[in-house]
């Protein structure tokens, strides 16, 4: 007795009904609701060599959200917890003062736009950074 294909094709079958067709996919992870985590450094913090002003802003469209933002104010860092947006914040440095900001957000159909700038008292060039995080083109 020789083997045949429509042998062949009722044992898969059985096996697949056994078995099941497919491994069940991992479950979703509850914490996930889809928004895309947005942790953002735009000058990565130094300290300047003159005196001047720094200004820290951000700006958000569609759903998205800053949870939080740390900025320089000189000598310390100052933790602003869910902004009102836009936020703004000006501070006045001085030489050895470090300038810079950090942001957390999400956002699942928007952006957040976070700039540090910094304007030296002595007219020379300012300095801006910028970052973007978003699902908008």
């Amino acid at each position: 007795m020789g083997w045949s294909w429509a042998r062949v094709s009722v044992v898969a079958i059985a096996l697949v009904a056994l078995a099941g067709c497919c491994p069940d996919p991992d479950p979703p992870d509850p914490g996930d609701d889809g928004r895309l985590r947005c942790k953002m450094d735009p000058s990565t913090s130094y300290r300047v060599t003159v005196e001047g002003t720094a200004q820290y802003t951000t700006e958000v469209t569609g759903d998205a959200v800053v949870e939080g933002i740390s900025y320089s104010t000189g000598g310390n860092s100052l933790w602003v917890d869910s902004p009102q947006q836009p936020f703004s914040a000006t501070v006045e440095l001085e030489v050895g003062e470090y300038f810079g900001s950090y942001l957390h957000g999400t956002v699942l159909n928007g952006s957040i736009l976070v700039r540090d700038k910094f304007t030296p008292a002595d007219g020379s060039a300012s300095t801006a950074y910028e970052l973007t995080c978003g699902t908008e083109r």
